[in-house]
């Protein structure tokens, strides 16, 4: 959103998944407290990272997308930056302030998750001022990780709205 607004030339169209412009309330973007400082037994294949993070992460969906991030065998851990990303949440959740009548014309499609907190009613002021030409899609039965929770609508609309 931000190069959008702070640079529009470069940018041809706007796709926003499941987060609104502004401050979110929010820092961990749904991953519990603690996951970066996960011990990992020895040897994990799998089925063990996934035992691993039940207790942890409910969501079958989610669970297995973070199972996917993991490096298993002898040396297991994360393989990506996960401590680094959460440190970094509070930076990458805000929002600076911008001049009046910043705005990007070109087409902006938002794809929210029904269940999702993340674009409520309230933020759509915000939306239109900054992105006139905004679309909003809902996923029924999504979550924030609509993209996980509804991967096959989450390409249809995605699809759609890159052929156009």
């Amino acid at each position: 959103m931000m190069l959008a607004l702070r640079h529009p030339d470069c940018v041809q169209s706007l796709l926003v998944v499941d987060i609104a412009p502004g401050e979110g309330g929010f820092t961990r973007m749904d991953v519990p407290a603690g996951l970066e400082k996960l011990d990992f037994p020895p040897h994990l294949d799998r089925a063990g990272a996934d035992a691993l993070l039940h207790p942890l992460i409910p969501n079958e969906a989610i669970r297995q997308m973070m199972v996917q991030n993991m490096r298993l065998g002898d040396a297991p851990g994360w393989s990506i930056g996960l401590a680094d990303i959460m440190t970094a949440l509070p930076t990458i959740m805000s929002w600076p302030d911008l001049p009046p009548g910043t705005q990007y014309d070109g087409p902006t499609l938002f794809i929210r998750g029904e269940i999702s907190p993340y674009i409520q009613p309230k933020n759509y002021p915000a939306m239109r001022r900054l992105f006139p030409h905004y679309t909003l899609e809902t996923i029924s039965g999504a979550g924030h990780w609509v993209h996980v929770d509804a991967p096959k609508r989450f390409a249809e609309l995605a699809e759609a709205f890159a052929g156009k």
